[in-house]
C-alpha cells in the first residue's frame, strides 16, 4: 500500500456540499497526516495526534498547493 501522491491528491474532487478526508496511510505515508477537500475546492493539510492524557487533537499544517506534500509530511 502507499501513501499519498501529488496525482491522488490533485484528483479529489468531492460532489457539491461535501467534504472528504483522505488519510496518508502505507509505507510512505506519516501516520496522523490528512488532507481535508471542500467542495469548493480548497484543500488542508491536518496532523491528528494524541496527548500524553489520551485526548486527541488536530491541528492544521498548511493548504495545498501552497504547503506540498513533501512539506507536510516534514511538518508532521
Amino acid at each position: 500500500m502507499t501513501g499519498l501522491t501529488d496525482r491522488t491528491i490533485s484528483a479529489i474532487r468531492p460532489k457539491a456540499g461535501k467534504r472528504i478526508t483522505i488519510t496518508d496511510n502505507g509505507t510512505s505515508g506519516v501516520r496522523g497526516l490528512s488532507i481535508l477537500a471542500n467542495y469548493t475546492g480548497s484543500k488542508i493539510w491536518y496532523f491528528r495526534f494524541s496527548t500524553p492524557s489520551g485526548k486527541q487533537k488536530r491541528i492544521r499544517i498548511g493548504s495545498y498547493p501552497s504547503t506540498s506534500l513533501v512539506d507536510a509530511r516534514k511538518k508532521a
